[in-house]
């Protein structure tokens, strides 16, 4: 039965989110084609739109009822952030989760999980020898010639600077 039901509300009901956000574009296309010039049809249009954007809204606020499982559908809040915000909080309280030990099991106490994550981190962020820079005694790094820094070090003409910036784009 749930699947049959599952497939009527995706061939005949729809998904409420991409309605919403199908009409919203269709409105707001209607819109700006009204701002350049004043036509009949499009102005039946948009009203036909307008209310079918409506109902969809309607249903919209509805499914945030249902999915925030309360009584609250009598009370005609037309708030729907506030179901949201049920809603989520209710999921949050189902999704909780824990730390388990090594072998799967729950810890007993606080501060048993407390030294274990701990330890956990003081490993991780341990001084490591292998990568200790000081023991690289015999490395050397290349050099740059004095050619080189004489060229990087030359005082900058205006013509460059001038150069530079009207080469920059505006922002």
């Amino acid at each position: 039965m749930a699947t049959k039901l599952k497939k009527w509300n995706r061939t005949v009901f729809g998904n409420i989110h991409s309605r919403k956000r199908k009409l919203e574009r269709r409105l707001e296309g209607i819109q700006k084609s009204l701002d350049g010039m004043q036509h009949r049809g499009l102005i039946k249009l948009e009203r036909k739109i307008r209310q079918e954007f409506e109902d969809v809204l309607h249903q919209e606020e509805i499914l945030w009822f249902q999915q925030a499982r309360e009584e609250w559908i009598c009370s005609g809040d037309g708030n729907t952030k506030f179901y949201h915000a049920a809603t989520k909080t209710k999921r949050a309280r189902r999704n909780q989760f824990y730390l388990e030990k090594e072998e799967g099991v729950p810890f007993s106490n606080i501060e048993e999980e407390e030294g274990t994550i701990r330890s956990f981190f003081e490993t991780l962020f341990k001084k490591d020898q292998e990568s200790d820079l000081l023991l690289l005694n015999d490395v050397s790094f290349p050099t740059i010639p004095a050619t080189f820094w004489n060229f990087f070090n030359e005082e900058f003409s205006l013509e460059e600077i001038k150069n530079v910036v009207f080469e920059m784009s505006p922002l």
